[in-house]
Formats: structure tokens, C-alpha cells, sequence
């Protein structure tokens, strides 16, 4: 005696809106991720022509929303160690 395969339908236990909002959740990070690049190609610009006093304040106004952005924590260290800040770098690159 042979067995047929009969697929149960099974109900959908997540409602449609869950996937749509992490799809547009997704979408809205993507479309941030170069404009925070942005703003670090911003400030590094700032500090090599020799506007570094306004690219540190740029820089720490952005850190200060994002205190976990390693690479504007990082310049945010060495223009401070060019402007010869040397304890408020140190303090910089460890956090």
C-alpha cells in the first residue's frame, strides 16, 4: 500500500504587517548607512584642510548621537591629538 503525500496547510501564525515592517525597517537603514558614511568623509575633510575646531565639534555633535560609531570616535581622537589634547584623546580611543 502506497502513501500519497498530502501537504497540510498550515495557518500563517505571523500577520503580513510583521514582514513588511522589518522589510521597511531594513530599507531605512540602508538608506542611512551612507549618510553616516557621509558624515565621517565630512569631518575628515573638515580636519584636512584645517578646519579642525569645526570638525571636532561636528564630529563630537555626532558621537554624542551614536557613542557606539568607532570610526568618528577614532578621528574624534586624532584631531584631538593634533590640536595636542593628548588627555581627552587618550580618553577617545579607549572608550
Amino acid at each position: 500500500m502506497s502513501r500519497s503525500f498530502h501537504p497540510i496547510a498550515v495557518p500563517l501564525t505571523v500577520p503580513l504587517t510583521v514582514p513588511l515592517t522589518v522589510a521597511l525597517i531594513a530599507v531605512l537603514l540602508a538608506a542611512a548607512l551612507p549618510a553616516l558614511a557621509d558624515e565621517v568623509t565630512e569631518v575628515n575633510r573638515l580636519h584636512r584642510v584645517g578646519q579642525t575646531t569645526a570638525a571636532l565639534q561636528r564630529a563630537e555633535r555626532f558621537v554624542a548621537g551614536r557613542p557606539d560609531d568607532a570610526p568618528m570616535r577614532f578621528l574624534v581622537g586624532v584631531m584631538l591629538t593634533d590640536i595636542q589634547r593628548n588627555a581627552e584623546a587618550t580618553e577617545a580611543f579607549l572608550k
